[in-house]
């Protein structure tokens, strides 16, 4: 039981890790998605989203949104 869980902890923070020398780890919190340095320092809200991922040479982060509509039928 304590595997499953911390499987599905670790899925649900989705860090993602730029490898491209630049040391940048983009993360979300409170459905919204964060680039910091590695070391923690410089955290900034990027977006609203979720799941972000690094491009691998680290230029990009890729990440899902809801864009919220209303529906006036």
């Amino acid at each position: 039981m304590k595997k499953i869980g911390l499987l599905a902890f670790v899925f649900l923070i989705s860090p993602a890790v730029a490898f491209s020398g630049d040391r940048h780890v983009a993360f979300e919190r409170n459905n919204a998605v964060y680039l910091a340095n590695l070391d923690g320092t410089g955290e900034r809200k990027i977006a609203d989203g979720i799941f972000p991922a690094i491009s691998p040479d680290g230029t990009r982060v890729a990440f899902n949104t809801v864009e919220k509509t209303s529906d006036t039928t």
